[in-house]
């Protein structure tokens, strides 16, 4: 189906873009191959049908070694899982510390306000008196160390584990969101090499930079934030909450602190605009150039709300990636203008692509579907923990479409711009009468009906098809504001809304008020694990969740004379 969402509309133009380090990049690779790309796509293309590209890369961004690679790649378990740089000796750790002087490295921030800044220097001893400390207890290469906390301690502990070759977590064992998690190992150079260019190319960090990203040491995005060290730039570490003692004190830290670039979660926006918090009556944020925001989807209404507030100065972009290759599949660069509610372009040297159920590239009908990856790049998992055969890795990634990897996003792009918009979780498409579309087109309708964020607070669209039904039927379920109630007017409203931009066949068959939303620690809806207990099945909550206590009024739901009642709906 073709994606009925708002026309694009452009939110936010480079103003130089000839001088951003993305196309210094490109111009250098020209210079080099005697080529003539003219703009990031055609850089694009170059990089994923041009193995010369990741060599490009390697020497462009500075990458530190022992030894040089002999070549880019060769053969390795499959299509996908390549051998690259083969030859090649580094270390992670010297990598991101190469400076050791007085420039502040990374500043340790709480919530009560206190604030301690360590040195590249400081930082450097640091980690030379923790990696002594753990060779001295017995600690080698190949060894585990799992450390939870975003803190000094956790930057040291990282490094120092990196620069004996142990492997590093910062993952609990039970932090899959409805169970045990895949444990997925990474190379320290696809990493490595990986978030240099993210954060150079997409994110704009320069040395001179700043990087804030709210997270926890669990996320993929805590990993991609301690790259910021690699290019001799500051990080911060926050330990706390966003909201204490308030979203104004949040704010001001980060403008205060001189951040370049800050990561935010569209839940934590949502916040800012219900309340109506505007972040220059608050503070300048002159230093601010780029604010990303992932984790979960970011409607077109609400981003182009943010750019708004946050002005022109500040480019508000939205990434996408996984922790499955630590990185971004698709996100933003400096150098392309923003449309609201899109993704600006495909990361460089991933090969990107939309697949229909039959498994053709569909990419420019403007037709929804699986998003894929068709070739091999530097940080596709070594392998899992404890899958010896290999074959978890296979039916994780594999099964679906025969050598190409399958991410489980639903997602369009619009032939027009090239921008990629996420409508959701694939094992989250809903699905009633045969009509796929994702819950993220839902969303984006809900924030185009009048004053409906004065009133309703958050919401979740799931697919309910138990064993005994025929079909899926589409529940909608609201959280309203303090104060309010979900009436059959509202209920008649959101309706209406979206059997008019979207379609009769997109209307929820129950609408229901809730208490609360279900997330992740890492602020994305649980949207996978409401459908599941709609549908039937009994779920053990994980250390994923945030508010797991949330998923209990889920269950009556799967009632039939349950959802009648409470969405004044007659079946």
């Amino acid at each position: 189906m073709s994606n009925p969402s708002m026309p694009s509309t452009i939110i936010w133009r480079p103003a130089e873009p000839a001088f951003t380090a993305v196309e210094a990049f490109r111009r250098a690779v020209n210079r080099k191959h005697n080529l003539s790309l003219k703009d990031y796509r055609d850089l694009h293309h170059y990089s994923v049908n041009n193995d010369t590209f990741w060599m490009d890369l390697w020497e462009h961004v500075g990458i530190t070694y022992s030894r040089p690679p002999d070549k880019v790649s060769t053969p390795g378990r499959s299509a996908h899982q390549l051998e690259w740089f083969p030859g090649a000796h580094l270390n992670y750790a010297e990598n991101l510390l190469q400076r050791y002087d007085d420039r502040i490295a990374c500043s340790a921030l709480s919530e009560i306000g206190r604030v301690i800044d360590y040195s590249y220097l400081q930082l450097r001893q640091l980690v030379q008196s923790m990696t002594a400390a753990m060779k001295a207890h017995g600690l080698l290469s190949g060894d585990r160390v799992a450390i939870l906390t975003n803190s000094i301690e956790a930057i040291v502990i990282f490094l120092a584990t990196a620069s004996i070759g142990a492997i590093y977590t910062s993952t609990a064992p039970d932090m899959g969101t409805t169970g045990t998690p895949k444990c997925i190992v990474h190379s320290a150079g696809g990493i490595l090499l990986q978030v240099k260019k993210e954060l150079a190319y997409g994110y704009g960090m320069s040395p001179e930079g700043t990087y804030f990203q709210y997270t926890t040491t669990g996320w993929m995005m805590w990993v991609l934030m301690m790259g910021t060290l690699s290019w001799g730039a500051r990080v911060i570490l926050y330990d706390g909450s966003p909201f204490h003692p308030d979203i104004q004190t949040f704010l001001k830290m980060i403008s205060d602190q001189g951040t370049t670039v800050a990561g935010l979660s569209p839940k934590f926006l949502s916040e800012m605009r219900a309340k109506g918090i505007k972040p220059h009556d608050i503070a300048s944020f002159e230093t601010l150039q780029s604010l990303a925001v992932g984790g979960s989807i970011l409607t077109a209404n609400l981003h182009a709300w943010t750019q708004q507030v946050f002005g022109k100065s500040t480019r508000v972009f939205i990434g996408m990636g996984g922790t499955d290759i630590c990185s971004a599949f698709v996100l933003s660069s400096p150098s392309l203008p923003i449309y609201a509610g899109e993704i600006s372009c495909k990361s460089l040297g991933i090969k990107v692509e939309v697949y229909d159920n039959e498994g053709r590239n569909i990419e420019h009908t403007g037709q929804a579907g699986e998003m894929v990856v068709t070739k091999g790049h530097p940080t596709v998992p070594l392998f899992f923990w404890g899958d010896e055969s290999g074959g978890k890795f296979h039916d994780t990634y594999f099964s679906t479409f025969p050598d190409v990897w399958r991410q489980g996003d639903f997602v369009v792009v619009n032939p027009e711009t090239g921008g990629i918009q996420v409508l959701g979780r694939s094992d989250g498409v809903l699905n009633p009468k045969g009509i796929r579309f994702g819950s993220g087109e839902i969303y984006s309708i809900l924030e185009r009906i009048p004053r409906t964020s004065e009133c309703i607070e958050d919401t979740i669209c799931v697919g309910q098809r138990r064993l005994q039904d025929s079909d899926e039927r589409v529940v909608l379920f609201v959280k309203m504001r303090s104060g309010y109630i979900l009436t059959k007017a509202m209920r008649n409203r959101i309706r209406t809304a979206i059997r008019q931009h979207l379609s009769a066949r997109h209307v929820p068959k129950f609408i229901v008020e809730v208490e609360s939303i279900p997330y992740t620690t890492n602020g994305k809806k649980m949207e996978v694990a409401v459908k599941q207990i709609v549908s039937g099945t009994r779920l053990k909550p994980s250390g994923a969740v945030a508010n797991p206590e949330s998923l209990e009024q889920y269950y009556k739901y799967q009632q039939d004379s349950e959802l009648s009642r409470a969405s004044d709906t007659k079946l």
